[in-house]
Order: C-alpha cells, then sequence, then structure tokens
C-alpha cells in the first residue's frame, strides 16, 4: 500500500504497515534500529503516542478522520509523551527528519491506494 498527498499529487511513503491488534498498537516502532524513508507506520482510530523504548527519533504525522493533515511533528526524540491532538483519528510514524515530510504541509489531503 502506499501513501499519497491528494492535495498535489505526489507519493509520500511506498511502504505502508498498518498497526493491527493490541500487540502492533503497543509495540509499533519501539525497539526498531532503523525505519527506511519510504516506510512508515499507521495507527488508526488514534490522537497521541510516546516513543518510550525506541532506539531512534521520528517523525509524526496526525490526520483528522477526512485523512486531512492537522499536524505535524519532526524530529522527536525516544522516551517522549506527546499529548493527544484534537481532531485527530489517525497517527503516522516514520523516521526522524524524512524528506518524503517535505512533500506535505498542514491542511493537505493524504489517501492510501494499493
Amino acid at each position: 500500500m502506499k501513501l499519497i498527498n491528494k492535495t498535489n499529487n505526489l507519493t509520500i511513503f511506498n511502504q505502508v504497515k498498518i498497526a493491527k491488534g493490541f500487540w502492533q498498537r503497543l509495540v509499533g516502532l519501539m525497539f526498531k534500529k532503523e525505519v527506511r524513508e519510504e516506510e512508515c507506520l499507521v495507527f488508526f482510530e488514534c490522537n497521541w503516542i510516546h516513543t518510550f523504548f525506541m532506539c531512534i527519533p521520528i517523525d509524526v504525522l496526525y490526520l483528522d478522520r477526512k485523512m486531512r493533515v492537522i499536524k505535524i511533528l519532526r524530529n522527536i526524540p525516544p522516551f517522549k509523551f506527546l499529548y493527544p491532538v484534537k481532531g485527530s483519528q489517525i497517527v503516522i510514524e516514520t523516521s526522524a527528519n524524512n524528506k518524503n515530510l517535505d512533500k506535505v504541509k498542514e491542511g493537505d489531503i493524504l489517501e492510501f491506494i494499493e
């Protein structure tokens, strides 16, 4: 699955993984030593995250239920608690300082495609 920016017709991520079930949602990117630039992890029905037990910093996108970007956080270090983002329904995690996020700004509409 891919994630594209419908607002500017650009592909953001070529490898999208969905965090399904309790265990995948709990673990997320914990203990990963690297996340490739074309990869991201998606959490549905989510409005906050933490970076406890992560080995690497991450970038985070918060989306509302219409897939509109409402907040972008860059270079979040390990062992941080991030407060809930009002209106967020989807959280996307990826590698820190990911150049693909230069293709996204708050207000853009994203879409998952096969």
